[in-house]
């Protein structure tokens, strides 16, 4: 997955979006894909950006960082 693509999951997720991201491969789940985002993301920034206690990740101080930078990203 591309950092552009995961950067956008990430921000999905982050916002808890009722729909999921699409899959990447045809016999996986959108939950999959996000969690396959998240972890990509995590490894290359060096840092946790979410922890799930439940269904509903919530973020580290981290990751509500790494949203406002990556959302501000995106949308120019």
């Amino acid at each position: 997955m591309d950092r552009h693509l995961a950067m956008e999951t990430f921000i999905r997720v982050s916002i808890r979006d009722p729909f999921p991201p699409p899959p990447r491969e045809p016999n996986e789940s959108g939950a999959a894909s996000g969690i396959q985002a998240n972890a990509q993301l995590e490894e290359w920034l060096g840092v946790r950006l979410l922890f799930a206690i439940n269904a509903q990740p919530d973020p580290y101080r981290s990751g509500n960082e790494f949203y406002v930078r990556a959302k501000r990203s995106i949308e120019s």
